[in-house]
């Protein structure tokens, strides 16, 4: 990146607009800084969503930058920007986003969660009238709401589970699957299934803690796996925990793998330093010796 990018980057985060407008001025080819993108192939305009800059927003969409930038996480203007709706003035840049025919569609690749799914997830939790009102006219946009991320939810299901009235009626008719895709989507690893919290099927919370237990009928593996932000009070409802096939687990953090074939009354932590994950065991406090993951 060039330091007149890294300046507009630094302006977007830290200064408020007249900031933002005296760095760009002091550029000389303002079209290609507009243009740029960091390191992780973010746009300009998808920090600005990110820090919900509202003004800085306004007047980069005005100056018709491009928009359907991917990151190399699979994120597009509309993941940062749905995220950010917990503030009200940023509601109606979503709508704007979408009407800009920023793709619905497109999945980040953690989860699989489409810019659809992140919008219909975070407008779930707001609860506003305006809200509402966001998803029932996205809804009218999408070309499917039938499309699973990597733990087999859609819009449609989250909807049903989590949606208002209006949100519900706005769902197109469901759409027919032909039994070999449907055989096709449904075939497990081999591996069991486990049993995971809902905030980390909806890419809520972070996979942190794992727990094997004595399985409950043969096709249970004994895993059980807890988010960063799960309580007792959320674990103590079952209808916050699904069942998932191992190999769904591993899809969603790859760093499980090696622990398959701990014993009974494994219980671990998942921890994170820099870009290095690893086990810690609960008991003892110690270091697990896999190698570490990288992310």
């Amino acid at each position: 990146m060039s330091d007149d990018f890294n300046n507009l980057i630094a302006a977007i985060r830290y200064s408020d607009f007249a900031e933002f407008k005296a760095a760009l001025a002091g550029i000389p080819n303002q079209v290609e800084a507009l243009a740029g993108l960091d390191k992780d192939g973010s746009s300009l305009l998808e920090c600005a969503l990110a820090w919900a800059k509202v003004p800085i927003i306004d007047f980069l969409l005005n100056a018709k930058v491009p928009v359907n930038v991917v990151t190399k996480d699979g994120l597009n203007e509309l993941h940062f920007a749905a995220n950010q709706m917990n503030h009200e003035e940023m509601i109606p840049v979503v709508r704007r986003l979408v009407e800009l025919g920023v793709d619905l569609d497109q999945k980040e690749k953690r989860y699989g969660n489409s810019a659809l799914f992140t919008l219909c997830r975070e407008a779930s939790r707001i609860g506003s009238s305006e809200a509402e009102v966001l998803v029932v006219f996205a809804l009218g946009k999408a070309s499917s709401v039938d499309d699973p991320n990597k733990s087999g939810f859609t819009v449609r299901t989250f909807l049903e589970a989590n949606g208002s009235d209006a949100m519900r009626a706005a769902l197109p008719p469901l759409e027919e699957k032909s039994a070999e895709n449907s055989e096709s989507t449904s075939a497990g690893a081999g591996l069991g299934g486990s049993i995971v919290s809902k905030n980390i099927l909806l890419g809520l919370g972070r996979l942190t803690w794992c727990l094997k237990e004595n399985p409950a009928h043969e096709l249970d593996n004994g895993w059980r796996f807890f988010s960063d932000i799960d309580d007792d009070e959320y674990l103590n409802d079952s209808n916050n925990l699904a069942v998932c096939d191992w190999s769904t687990v591993v899809e969603i953090e790859p760093a499980v793998l090696p622990i398959f074939d701990l014993p009974v009354g494994a219980d671990l932590c998942l921890m994170q330093e820099d870009d290095n994950k690893f086990f810690v065991d609960n008991k003892t406090g110690l270091k697990l010796s896999f190698a570490e993951f990288k992310n």
